[in-house]
């Protein structure tokens, strides 16, 4: 066999060659030919066949042998078009179809040899050097496209990613790159939805890239498809904690998302008010949906007639929120502040620990911002209100450690 790395095989032209075949006489200079093609002495090769082979009645063998001997020399232009005329009118034989190959890559042609290279694997597909010439073509012609795309990306060029990845794709319809760079072209182009598209048929192709997942599930937080985000951060985060964040972030949108339009208003917020507030607590804690509320001698009359007056009156009653008692006025639509979430969620935490001790955190009446903090039910932020989502966290984050007391 003929060692892969080098540039021409010169496989024996007798091997499978149509007829007529030489005679003995010539088919030993043949072979001498060849063996000189082989050690790269184009001369010798050429004296060996004495100009046999060179016309149209000469035996199929020689004319490939003296093909061989010219080659030997540098693929010249004359020299590859008598090779493909050669196999056009024997596309089965595949000495002829290698060297043609073989030419195309000595021309700085890997496209047109890989195309060659695998017309040769069809007529022998367990041949080692047409195997390993192939990959190796292939794999010098995806890296060449992947870093002409990645340059592109980075120069902005848009058009010229685009058109390295539809390489890519020819090159390996089942491999993840040419996706993958069609999914940054779409997001630098401000492209979100197509930026999911693409980057979900490049994770389908390689679903164990973890960088891959990672990017495409923030495109389906992006694109609003929080389903998949939470399944996608949910497998993350099973190999790798720091991902438990993200995916407590998409169960939370995900859920926000299927809320009915009212409790979504208040949670996509972002500055709660105090009607907000009643919504959400009504909507997320169920003791205090379903809590016997007292009947309470404080009446809101700026609560009367709204959309969120039962959450608001339910609320009050349970002494969550307050009523002025002057004005009687429970200010619906003022913004919750951080301090003021302190004292609300405290009152929360009462109702539903029932005589439990609670948590140092909630123990005071009003809890400091930096204690509210510190037991995960405010962020860290400088902001003097506070979001739906914040709140929504704040009291889910509270409820719990009612419920479970000081001694969790």
């Amino acid at each position: 066999m003929a060692d892969p790395a080098a540039p021409f095989a010169f496989r024996d032209p007798l091997i499978g060659a149509p007829p007529p075949a030489p005679s003995e006489k010539d088919r030993d200079r043949l072979l001498r030919s060849v063996a000189a093609a082989r050690a790269g002495d184009a001369a010798s090769a050429q004296r060996a066949l004495g100009g046999l082979g060179s016309g149209d009645a000469a035996p199929p063998a020689l004319r490939l042998a003296a093909l061989y001997a010219r080659l030997a020399a540098g693929p010249a232009d004359d020299v590859v078009a008598e090779l493909k005329g050669l196999t056009e009118r024997h596309p089965t034989w595949l000495a002829p179809v290698e060297a043609l190959a073989d030419a195309a890559l000595a021309r700085g042609e890997p496209r047109i040899a890989l195309e060659r290279y695998r017309a040769a694997l069809a007529l022998a597909p367990d041949d080692r050097r047409l195997r390993e010439r192939e990959a190796r073509v292939h794999d010098g012609l995806v890296a060449q496209r992947r870093t002409e795309g990645e340059a592109a990306l980075a120069a902005n060029d848009l058009a010229a990613v685009r058109k390295s990845a539809l390489a890519l794709l020819e090159l390996e319809p089942k491999g993840p790159l040419g996706y993958q760079l069609l999914s940054r072209a779409a997001l630098a182009a401000g492209k979100v939805e197509d930026a999911y598209t693409a980057a979900h048929q490049a994770l389908a192709r390689a679903p164990a890239d973890v960088g891959w997942k990672a990017f495409t599930a923030e495109l389906a937080m992006k694109t609003g498809r929080f389903a998949e985000a939470v399944e996608m951060y949910d497998a993350l985060a099973a190999g790798d904690r720091r991902f438990e964040r993200e995916a407590d972030d998409a169960r939370l949108e995900f859920r926000i998302q299927n809320m009915p339009d009212l409790p979504r208003r208040a949670a996509q917020s972002a500055k709660l008010t105090r009607g907000q507030f009643a919504v959400l607590l009504w909507w997320v804690v169920p003791e205090v949906r379903q809590a016997q509320a007292p009947t309470s001698a404080d009446v809101a009359v700026d609560a009367v007639d709204r959309p969120d007056q039962g959450p608001l009156t339910r609320a009050i009653a349970l002494g969550v929120l307050t009523v002025n008692r002057e004005t009687h006025h429970v200010g619906p639509e003022t913004a919750v502040t951080r301090t003021e979430l302190g004292a609300l969620v405290h009152r929360l935490a009462v109702l539903l620990a029932r005589d439990r001790p609670l948590p140092a955190c909630l123990a005071p009446d009003s809890p400091a911002v930096p204690q509210l903090v510190e037991c995960g039910i405010l962020p860290e932020t400088g902001s003097r209100n506070v979001t739906g989502r914040e709140a929504l966290r704040g009291i889910e984050r509270a409820a719990r450690l009612a419920r479970e007391g000081a001694g969790r």
